[in-house]
C-alpha cells in the first residue's frame, strides 16, 4: 500500500515535533533552574546527589519508614551537620522519647555531642507532651524562636496522631501544624512511622486515611527501608516526591555505620 504524505500531514508532524521538542526543552530548563536555586544541604553522604543539591529552604520534609529503618538517625545527622559544617542553629522536638536519652545515644553511637552545642545556645532538645499541651503550634514556634533555629526536627508525627481523639481533630491539628511550620523560617525534617510496608517501604494501604494530609502538605517525602537481613544491600532509601526538584525516582542502597546514615555508590554494594 502506497503511503501518501500530504502537505497537511507534513504540517501536522512538524507541529507535533515542535511541541514535543519545546516540552523536552522546558523540562530541561526547569530542572536546570531548580538546580540553580539555593538548597539546604543535609550533609548526609550521597543524599544531595539525589535531590539536586539538598532540601528546599524553609520546606517541610517527611521521613517515613518502619521501626529500625533509621529515621531518627537521619534526622539527627541532619541537625549535626547543620551545627558542625554549616554553622546553623537547630532544634529537636520529640513527642515521645526523652531528649536526654536521644542525646546520649547520639553521643555513644556516633560521637555527636549535642550537649556541647546546647550549652553554647546553638541547639535545643525538648519534649512536648501532645497529651497535655493546649497549643502545639505555639509551643514549637517558641522553641524555634528561642533557639534561633534554621533546622528543625520533629520526631515523630505518629505520636501526635495517636494522642488525638478522632479523624477530624487529627486532620485539623495536622493542617494547623503544617501551616505553622511553613511560616517559621526554618527547614523542617519530620519523621513518621509506616505501620505496614510493601516492597521498598511503600505503604500497602492505598485508602485515603488521615495520615495522607501530612504527605500532601509536605514539600518532600523520603521513605527509608530495612529488609532486616543484614549486609550492605539490606537498607534502601527512596525519594517519593520533592517539589521543584528533578530527584532520582528509584530506590537507592544505603547503610548505617558508626558515622551515621550514608547513600551507597555503585562500587560500594
Amino acid at each position: 500500500m502506497k503511503v501518501v504524505i500530504t502537505p497537511s500531514k507534513i504540517r501536522e508532524i512538524f507541529i507535533y515535533n515542535s511541541i514535543y521538542f519545546e516540552a523536552i526543552m522546558a523540562k530541561k530548563e526547569g530542572a536546570a533552574k531548580a538546580a540553580e536555586q539555593p538548597r539546604v544541604k543535609t550533609g548526609i553522604p550521597g543524599f544531595e546527589a539525589l535531590v539536586q543539591g539538598g532540601l528546599i529552604p524553609n520546606s517541610i520534609n517527611l521521613i517515613k519508614g518502619g521501626p529500625g529503618t533509621g529515621k531518627t538517625i537521619f534526622s539527627l545527622q541532619y541537625l549535626w551537620k547543620g551545627l558542625t559544617e554549616f554553622n546553623e542553629n537547630c532544634a529537636y522536638i520529640s513527642f515521645d522519647n526523652n531528649p536526654e536519652r536521644i542525646k546520649e545515644d547520639a553521643l555513644l553511637d556516633f560521637g555527636w555531642d549535642f550537649e556541647k552545642f546546647e550549652k553554647q545556645g546553638k541547639a535545643k532538645f525538648i519534649r512536648i507532651d501532645p497529651y497535655s499541651t493546649t497549643n502545639i503550634q505555639s509551643d514549637i514556634e517558641d522553641v524555634v524562636t528561642k533557639a534561633k533555629a534554621k533546622r528543625l526536627v520533629i520526631d515523630s508525627l505518629t505520636t501526635l496522631r495517636v494522642s488525638l481523639k478522632d479523624s477530624y481533630i487529627i486532620r485539623k491539628s495536622l493542617y494547623l501544624l503544617m501551616e505553622a511550620l511553613a511560616q517559621m523560617g526554618c527547614t523542617t525534617v519530620a519523621t513518621s512511622e509506616m505501620s505496614r510496608t510493601g516492597e521498598l517501604g511503600i505503604s500497602e494501604d492505598s485508602s485515603l486515611e488521615y495520615f495522607d494530609l501530612e504527605e500532601f502538605a509536605a514539600d518532600s517525602i523520603t521513605v527509608l527501608y530495612n529488609a532486616g537481613l543484614g549486609g550492605k544491600s539490606d537498607r534502601a532509601l527512596r525519594v517519593i516526591k520533592m517539589r521543584r526538584t528533578d530527584h532520582v525516582k528509584g530506590p537507592v542502597p544505603a547503610e548505617i555505620s558508626g558515622k551515621g546514615f550514608k547513600i551507597l555508590g555503585k562500587s560500594e554494594f
